[in-house]
């Protein structure tokens, strides 16, 4: 009995020790494949930097308004709009309309240099208009928005111009209109020294001269052969007043 009982025990310690001899081995490899990878490892593809994709920053191009839009002078059918000249542009556009409605008419002109104003003719009298402007820039050929409307109302005939032009020296253009030349003529008492001005529309002087009278009708031949087509203002002051009446070149 005591045979068997020693005998299963021995059996029972070379089963443990077969066991634990099994344990170490699976330890030792996979310690010697831990090292193995440690001294040779894998290698790994590098990671893709991340590219960072930024929409295009839109500019639009700003045209800006021209400034302080003013009325300068007006008649019983014409305004005379001024504005800031501080800057150039390709073009400028006045259009006007009754007030209330939106059936405008428009004129287009040089903007270099700015002329600063411009006269609109062919009004009615006693009639309400708004006028609005408008700008093409000259680098980016973009358009400005329209001004605010400046509202005018004409004269009644013949109520003066806001200048207070007096016709004390009342001149008279024959022909009118006129193709080469006209004769300007005035009644002032004789030595009156007086002064003859020609404007175009834009207020820009074309032409100016000095006249001493030598008897108490004089007449001046105004030669307009070198004149553009169009409207244009001549204009006589001296110590009697002034007076001037529009002139159109055919």
């Amino acid at each position: 009995m005591k045979k068997q009982i020693i005998t299963i025990l021995s059996i029972a310690c070379a089963i443990t020790t077969a066991t634990q001899a099994n344990a170490q081995n699976r330890i030792g490899i996979a310690e010697n494949q831990t090292g193995a990878s440690e001294r040779n490892p894998v290698p790994t593809m590098p990671s893709k930097p991340s590219t960072v994709t930024s929409s295009p920053i839109t500019i639009t191009p700003f045209c800006p308004m021209i400034n302080n839009v003013n009325v300068i002078d007006k008649s019983h059918d014409l305004v005379i709009l001024g504005w800031d000249n501080t800057a150039n542009f390709t073009s400028i556009t006045v259009r006007y309309a009754l007030t209330g409605s939106t059936n405008y008419r428009s004129i287009t002109f040089p903007g270099t240099p700015n002329p600063g104003r411009f006269t609109v003719t062919g009004l009615n009298s006693t009639t309400t208009y708004d006028f609005e402007i408008s700008t093409v820039c000259p680098t980016t050929g973009q358009v400005s928005n329209w001004t605010r409307p400046i509202t005018v109302t004409t004269f009644d005939v013949p109520t003066p111009r806001l200048s207070q032009i007096r016709n004390n020296t009342r001149i008279l253009l024959t022909p009118n209109p006129a193709t080469t030349t006209t004769v300007v003529s005035y009644q002032v008492p004789a030595g009156t020294v007086s002064q003859l001005v020609v404007l175009n529309l834009a207020g820009r002087e074309v032409f100016k001269t000095q006249i001493i009278s030598t008897e108490d009708k004089t007449q001046y031949t105004l030669d307009v052969s070198g004149y553009a087509p169009g409207l244009y203002f001549v204009k006589l002051s001296n110590r009697n007043g002034i007076s001037s009446e529009r002139l159109t070149k055919l």
